[in-house]
């Protein structure tokens, strides 16, 4: 069950140029974001190309490997999908990247807690408590787990020198 982004297209589009062209971002977006949150079904296989990518390459997907996929997209569909990869690489604006982050944070959150509660109560009504705790439980530590900043690693090079020496 995914729960589509209740932003409008713009916002999307720039989810979709930030996977593209921030790696930080992409390694710890790819553990949340599902294809299955955009609104149109072009976002959503670009993020599932996305991740294949990603996957495959240990690297971000570019606009060039991306056109190059639609080679193998249904012939209905190549015209709209063409046309919105043209829109995310023109129009997606990531101007204010930690924006962006910050909503999309909340709206992972969010899909994250409703889809628990929806599985627990189900539990609960059945009368497997201990499962429906459970599953909350596994829920709030992935809730806290959704973090999009990249890692700082500043620390490894302060610290090197000393470390050498010892």
């Amino acid at each position: 069950m995914s729960i589509a982004f209740p932003f409008d297209v713009r916002f999307q589009r720039c989810v979709i140029r930030l996977l593209m062209i921030d790696d930080g971002f992409a390694v710890r977006a790819f553990k949340f974001v599902e294809p299955g949150f955009f609104t149109s079904r072009s976002l959503g296989w670009m993020c599932v190309q996305a991740r294949k990518y990603w996957e495959t390459y240990s690297r971000r997907l570019s606009d060039v490997v991306l056109r190059d996929a639609l080679r193998y997209v249904e012939s209905e569909h190549i015209a709209a999908y063409s046309s919105d990869l043209d829109e995310v690489v023109l129009l997606g604006d990531v101007a204010d990247g930690e924006y962006v982050k910050h909503e999309l944070r909340e709206f992972v959150r969010r899909a994250l807690f409703s889809r628990a509660h929806a599985e627990s109560a189900t539990l609960y009504n059945s009368g497997k408590t201990t499962e429906a705790y459970d599953i909350t439980m596994h829920a709030l530590d992935s809730i806290n787990a959704v973090d999009f900043d990249v890692i700082e690693r500043q620390w490894f090079f302060e610290e090197l020198d000393a470390r050498q020496k010892d």
